[in-house]
């Protein structure tokens, strides 16, 4: 009995819904005629151009920037500056050589001149001192058992 009034309530709540409707919704005839648009104001408004106002795509290049990487695990220890203006380029980067120097690159470019570096060192190179290599000789082995040995 319980299981029949359980139903009866839910198929009474189902039926308010109506029946499910699958597939695309129905909003009637299709509307023809010219579209609808805002009025034309180029520019913000005001009076119509026929060109843009002219931009400078060419302008003076004017920058500057800088940065380093320090490692010590790896031992990487590099930095990098340049700054610009107009065909005026002037920097320096750094690093550090295994030897032990840090070497730096200071640099200029014109417009006329090209590349021009000035390489500099700082420090002594320090070389390790060599470690000896001792050769054994090779024993040979001809496969199979050695002496001593049971299969």
């Amino acid at each position: 009995m319980k299981l029949f009034l359980l139903s009866a309530l839910l198929a009474a709540a189902a039926a308010q819904y109506g029946p499910a409707q699958y597939g695309p919704a129905y909003y009637g005839p299709a509307q023809y005629g010219p579209a609808q648009y805002a009025p034309y104001t180029p520019y913000g408004g005001g009076i119509p151009q026929a060109h843009p106002p002219r931009r400078d795509y060419h302008s003076v290049p004017d920058y500057s920037y800088g940065y380093g990487v320090s490692d010590p695990v790896s031992g990487v220890h590099n930095t990098k500056e340049e700054t610009r203006l107009g065909d005026r380029t002037e920097g320096s980067y750094s690093t550090l050589l295994p030897d032990g120097r840090r070497q730096i690159v200071t640099y200029w470019v014109d417009g006329n001149s090209g590349y021009n570096a000035k390489v500099t060192y700082e420090g002594v190179a320090q070389h390790p001192p060599a470690k000896p290599v001792v050769h054994t000789p090779a024993v040979p082995s001809y496969g199979g058992l050695g002496p001593g040995q049971v299969y």
